[in-house]
């Protein structure tokens, strides 16, 4: 089974940074319009646990993200932990940024 060719451009590793980039799951981007306007916003999603873990794992607390650019070569951006949104229910295991 064939995957689109955008699809693959909507994905990225999340990691923790060792010596090295240790991945530690997956996420996807979502794209939300503005109301009112033609601006979107775009958030990261992934598990809680994914998150935690790698903030807990990474040498700087920091939660990586491995995307590919457009010269098809692959960067690691840093977040901070703060900057991820839990849902209220511990259940409920789902991460945006």
């Amino acid at each position: 089974m064939l995957i689109h060719d955008a699809a693959t451009k909507c994905v990225a590793f999340v990691g923790a940074k060792k010596t090295d980039f240790e991945i530690r799951g997956t996420a996807f981007f979502a794209v939300c319009p503005i109301e009112g306007t033609n601006l979107h916003e775009l958030y990261a999603v992934t598990a809680r646990h994914v998150v935690e873990h790698a903030a807990e794992r990474s040498i700087d607390g920091g939660v990586y993200l491995r995307i590919n650019d457009a010269s098809g070569s692959a960067t690691w951006l840093r977040s901070d932990l703060q900057q991820w949104e839990f849902h209220e229910d511990g259940r409920i295991d789902v991460a945006i940024s």
